[in-house]
């Protein structure tokens, strides 16, 4: 059957108004599935569709069926969106859905209720397996979904009942029913993550070279590198006759091109403003694999660093070529946050504060998570600053070290962020930090060229003989910068 105009024009009217039909409908509350673990198995979806004149579906959408009829023989629609009664029960669907039905032209709209019934069998089960989180990379959290479903198999045809005393039977229907679902939500404390970085830098092997600059930008993976050159003739009074050109690569380059050497061409202008061009080359001569860690009390990354030389030279403009030393290193970090950890408990150590001061020979190892949370006093190198209004000492304990010339101390072996800071007393007995004598986190050498970046802290100063020093040793910022600690004194004599 073909609709006329004037009903073509009524279904697009009714489809614009729906959401005023739905709201002026009485009928009883759609049925809602319990869809949680262990629930009795629910109607998932069902559809009839054996042409575009008969067209009857439902699904669940969250805790709501949705659904729509287009059922001309009748003349009878329901929108998506127009409420339905949806039971699955001992082998039977059933379906209500209200609706309209469509008028003739100069008639009026008239409200309807479809019935649809059907017996059907479950077939085989299928597993549906959603989620995010794979336990690495960004994070291991886990989200879960597992549904388990049943295609439905019709016996026979759909029963079709319109509150007009229409019946009609349609075949082509298919549907599944949910027998089993379950969700888990993990979210350990514990994140990780994991990254590369890279870097280098060149300079001329002889200085006072044409060559003024070298600069590789490594802030991404795929580096740019540019070039600056000047020469004043002899003459540095005179600008008259100086020239140098500025220039940047015409394409990036990666560390792993670099590894097989590689010739990049540069471009850029002099200082008359014409355009000149360069080439460079460069390749890694040898590298140095490292380890290295920072530890964190709410977080550790460990790397794994790779360092060496680079060699390479500048052929010019002018045809000058320069030899560069040039150094390069790439990391890959793995990180690994685990929030929070245990409140801090214990008794006070009883070198809390810098009363009960405890004489450091060697290296001692304390447990300071019964330290008070707030420093007695504030450590120089962790002032608080605008990006971290935070940052102090914290859970901080004191020991006292008698002056014999150049003395180090530091918390190599801690497992969490630390600081350092010296004082002196002066007449009055107040404490005054000694110059320099404060240390946050320690660059210590990694690697022939290259430092890397502790969490622990190292302080050398020059302590007179015979003179009293407090250190003030604790951890930063974070209330949970606690634990194991371990610090360890090197004197002149010792």
């Amino acid at each position: 059957m073909v609709l006329s105009r004037a009903l073509r024009a009524a279904v697009a009217t009714l489809t614009l108004t729906a959401a005023g039909i739905v709201g002026t409908v009485t009928s009883a509350a759609p049925a809602v599935p319990d869809t949680s673990s262990g629930a009795e198995p629910f109607l998932d979806s069902f559809h009839c569709s054996a042409d575009p004149a008969h067209n009857i579906g439902v699904f669940l959408d969250g805790d709501t069926y949705r659904g729509n009829v287009n059922w001309v023989p009748e003349h009878f629609v329901a929108p998506t969106g127009a409420p339905w009664e949806v039971k699955y029960a001992d082998g039977q669907v059933r379906l209500i859905a209200q609706g309209q039905y469509l008028p003739l032209p100069g008639q009026p709209f008239r409200r309807g209720t479809m019935t649809l019934t059907a017996q059907v069998s479950e077939l085989h089960p299928t597993v549906t397996h959603t989620g995010t989180g794979t336990g690495s990379g960004a994070s291991n959290d886990q989200e879960v979904h597992l549904t388990v479903a049943r295609a439905l198999e019709v016996m026979g045809t759909a029963h079709l009942e319109f509150d007009n005393g229409s019946t009609a039977e349609v075949s082509g229907c298919t549907g599944s029913v949910v027998s089993r679902t379950m969700d888990r939500q993990s979210e350990p404390k514990a994140q990780v993550r994991s990254a590369s970085t890279s870097g280098a830098w060149c300079n001329p092997v002889e200085q006072g070279t044409r060559v003024d600059e070298v600069w590789i930008d490594t802030a991404t993976e795929d580096w740019v590198v540019t070039l600056s050159t000047y020469d004043d003739a002899g003459t540095p009074d005179n600008f008259d006759d100086d020239s140098g050109a500025f220039y940047s690569s015409v394409t990036t380059v990666t560390l792993a091109q670099i590894e097989d050497g590689t010739s990049l061409e540069l471009a850029g202008t002099n200082l008359q403003g014409d355009p000149v061009d360069a080439t460079m080359t460069l390749a890694w001569s040898g590298a140095t694999v490292s380890p290295s860690a920072l530890l964190s009390g709410t977080w550790t990354q460990r790397s794994t660093i790779t360092s060496g030389p680079l060699t390479g030279d500048v052929t010019d403009a002018d045809g000058r070529v320069t030899a560069l030393d040039c150094f390069a290193y790439s990391a890959d970090h793995r990180r690994v946050d685990t929030g929070g950890g245990s409140p801090p408990t214990g008794p006070a150590p009883i070198n809390d504060t810098p009363g009960g001061a405890v004489v450091l020979t060697g290296t001692a190892t304390l447990q300071t998570s019964g330290s008070a949370l707030e420093a007695e006093q504030a450590n120089p190198c962790t002032e608080p600053w605008e990006d971290q209004p935070d940052y102090r000492a914290t859970h901080t304990v004191w020991f006292a070290v008698t002056g014999d010339g150049p003395t180090t101390i530091d918390t190599a072996g801690t497992r969490f962020d630390t600081a350092i800071a010296v004082y002196v007393a002066d007449e009055a007995g107040a404490l005054v930090p000694v110059e320099d004598g404060c240390n946050d986190d320690w660059w210590r050498p990694l690697a022939p060229g290259l430092v890397t970046l502790t969490l622990q802290a190292r302080s050398t100063f020059d302590a007179a003989s015979g003179t009293t020093y407090y250190v003030q040793v604790g951890g930063v910022s974070s209330d949970e910068n606690y634990g194991a600690l371990r610090v360890a004194v090197r004197s002149g004599s010792t």
